[in-house]
């Protein structure tokens, strides 16, 4: 789901016009973003909670090269899922599924691998 796929969905649920669901959506988002910047947490109850959490500098590898890299200290956000959100995904009819994106972007596909699109040559 994108951002306005979401502004629809919360028009729809909340009986308002797309307009004043993308203005809700975009506050809410700001109100985020704003908090979450200046260090402080945001929890919604049964959701989840967002927060700012530092990473320190380290030396990481190019994997092309192998050649190590300074990778600088930054800040990041992080976000805990809520008790409630985290029971809604794990129940129901798809509860066990993999998720289609699940799958790592740099699995090496074989030849004959149904997943790459070529077939098995016998």
């Amino acid at each position: 789901m994108n951002k306005s796929e979401l502004i629809e969905k919360v028009a729809g649920q909340a009986s308002l016009s797309k307009s004043d669901a993308e203005k809700a959506v975009n506050a809410f988002i700001g109100v985020v973003e704003a908090a979450v910047a200046t260090g402080d947490k945001v929890t919604v109850p049964g959701f989840g909670a967002w927060s700012r959490t530092f990473r320190a500098a380290r030396t990481g590898r190019n994997p092309r090269t192998g050649e190590p890299v300074a990778i600088p200290a930054a800040n990041a956000v992080k976000f805990s899922v809520g008790a409630d959100f985290k029971k809604k995904v794990n129940t129901g009819d798809r509860a066990a599924e993999p998720n289609r994106r699940s799958e790592p972007a740099n699995r090496q596909r074989k030849v004959g691998d149904r997943a790459s699109g070529q077939e098995t040559h016998t």
